[in-house]
């Protein structure tokens, strides 16, 4: 009987050991991650099956509401999701200049602000601020004509925001090595000059300079009509005209030959033949006052009358010869923020260099933008490269999901 009781009472003490016991230790659970997963599996073959039956391109060209509509439909339920794109220039891209003169001459630089590229309409919005202290939150690039001697601390600050620094301007050696042109920019001295300048290189994909040269194959410049069409490449003069023909057609006339929007037509200097794309006719006074034809440089291998000197040839050049008059730099900081851009100061009506100039811009924005910007603080994303072989490819759609309520 004794026994029994015993064996009782250590029964009864084990019980109280362990409750005591569960003060101390606390139940752990995982997540099985078998909703993510899922998810992620939606996304994918979502993305999939758009890129498959090209909606996908349409979706971000196009119309982004709809890419938004699609994805909201996909992933019912409280989730939140955002999109980035990486690898495409900003469909917005925010451009601050350092004073109001400067702001208007680079918007007449610019003309048209707003284009058609590669099937994708892309926007200029350019603004004037006081100093470097005060930018807007939605500055893409920081616009500076000629050198100005920067400070170190604001311009890393700058880069470490995800903004570029753009400078046009002419640099002698000491400018060059002031500690800025030669660390954040990249840029070395090199004692030449040209009086010519092609890009650096258009056959290698990894260089910056093919993607610029794409770019500024597909991009136009306007010639404004209204009272003389003139445009200036390689510092030569050419005149064109726009009208309304008996046919109700709106046409850019050339040596006396109509073309509509979509053609292209050949000028000459005696020495070279360049084709220009027409993008875009106003032939009619009446309704705003102003006629325009927008229309752009297709060659690639195009030979550009720039003044480069003192700055040296490298990878990261854009257009060169002996020398550089462009040179691009990126990943600067030490989180691989920022970029810059350098281009050799020029004759601004000049319109080939304008060209290039907003070739140079596209690449600046950073090329990552959202598409749709709301975010969370926890979140997992899923990772689409799309590659193809038109002048948009490869890129990266990135969406980023989170669970709204936990």
């Amino acid at each position: 009987m004794k026994g029994f009781i015993r064996i009782i009472e250590a029964v009864i003490a084990s019980i109280i050991l362990l409750s005591s016991l569960t003060y101390f230790i606390h139940p752990y659970l995982t997540e099985s991650g078998w909703d993510t997963v899922y998810l992620k599996m939606k996304i994918q073959d979502y993305l999939t099956s758009a890129d498959i039956n090209n909606s996908l391109s349409f979706y971000i060209n196009e119309n982004s509401s709809l890419l938004y509509e699609q994805l909201a439909s996909v992933l019912s339920g409280p989730i939140g999701f955002s999109v980035e794109i990486y690898g495409l220039p900003n469909d917005i891209i925010y451009i601050s200049c350092l004073s109001e003169e400067d702001k208007d001459k680079l918007t007449e630089m610019l003309q048209p602000t707003k284009f058609i590229f590669n099937g994708r309409t892309i926007e200029f919005r350019i603004n004037n601020i006081s100093d470097l202290n005060e930018i807007d939150p939605r500055t893409n690039i920081i616009f500076i004509f000629n050198y100005q001697k920067l400070d170190k601390e604001k311009v890393n600050k700058i880069l470490e925001s995800k903004k570029s620094i753009f400078m046009i301007s002419e640099l002698n050696e000491n400018q060059i090595n002031d500690g800025i042109m030669n660390e954040s920019f990249g840029l070395k001295y090199s004692s030449g000059s040209d009086q010519t300048a092609t890009f650096y290189n258009i056959t290698d994909p990894s260089k910056v300079s093919y993607k610029i040269a794409n770019y500024f194959s597909s991009i136009p410049f306007r010639v404004n009509t209204t009272i003389e069409g003139k445009f200036y490449l390689r510092e030569n003069e050419y005149k064109l005209n726009t009208y309304i023909n008996e046919n109700g057609e709106e046409c850019v006339e050339y040596e006396g030959i109509c073309y509509k929007i979509g053609d292209s037509f050949n000028v000459t200097d005696g020495e070279y033949i360049w084709n220009l794309k027409i993008y875009d006719i106003d032939g009619n006074i009446s309704d705003d006052g102003i006629k325009y034809a927008d229309i752009g440089l297709t060659n690639k291998s195009y030979i550009f009358k720039i003044n480069s000197k003192n700055v040296e040839k490298n990878n990261r050049s854009i257009i060169s010869n002996s020398v550089s008059g462009a040179v691009v730099n990126y990943k600067i900081t030490k989180y691989g923020y920022g970029r810059t851009v350098w281009l050799n100061n020029y004759t601004y009506i000049y319109n080939d260099n304008n060209q290039l100039l907003k070739a140079l811009f596209l690449w600046a924005s950073g090329e990552d933008y959202m598409i749709i910007r709301d975010f969370s603080d926890k979140f997992f994303t899923v990772s689409y490269l799309k590659a193809g072989n038109t002048k948009f490819e490869p890129y990266e759609i990135k969406v980023n999901i989170w669970h709204i309520f936990y």
